[in-house]
């Protein structure tokens, strides 16, 4: 017996309640949610269809391979998120952690990641992608683990973050 192949169907995304669909719910981590939640830019002069990506508040981001700027938008995703499926004309993405951390440690600060992803965003980038890129990033780099003549030192750009760590009630009982 041949396996039944299920019928694909349109989704109205004009539609008050978005149909229990797999494609739309699979875009949004199970959230009755799709496209049409993401606010399209305006009036900003700029041609959106030379824009290949789409950021999604839920850190994942869609990237065109078809655009004109798609071998740069790639470079860029590369460096900054985790290949989640790479199709013909469509790529996935997703913001993790560890993506972010490797993007800072590749020399790309918080102020560059937003702003290229702003300029090659077909959508506003939501406000808890920017919230949650600065939070995650702004304590990567900031200390040093170095080996010096056998023995292990810490190196802070700013000494407030060597204080705090020395008050720190586990830090202050081994350096003790």
């Amino acid at each position: 017996k041949k396996p039944s192949k299920k019928k694909r169907r349109l989704v109205d995304l004009n539609e008050e309640e978005p149909r229990d669909d797999a494609y739309t719910l699979s875009l949004f981590d199970g959230g009755k949610k799709n496209f049409r939640d993401l606010k399209l830019r305006e009036g900003e002069g700029v041609d959106l269809r030379l824009r290949p990506i789409w950021v999604c508040p839920n850190r994942r981001i869609f990237l065109e391979t078809f655009s004109p700027l798609y071998s740069q938008a790639y470079d860029f995703l590369i460096a900054i998120a985790e290949p989640l499926c790479r199709l013909r004309i469509m790529h996935e993405y997703q913001l993790t952690d560890f993506s972010l951390y490797a993007a800072v440690s590749v020399g790309l600060n918080v102020k560059t990641i937003i702003e290229v992803l702003e300029r090659l965003s077909k959508t506003y980038i939501p406000q808890e992608i920017i919230d949650y890129i600065r939070v995650t990033t702004e304590s990567y780099g900031k200390l040093s683990l170095v080996l010096r003549q056998n023995r292990y030192f810490l190196e802070a750009q700013d000494p407030e973050i060597l204080l705090k760590l020395k008050n720190d009630p586990t830090i202050k009982i081994v350096s003790d």
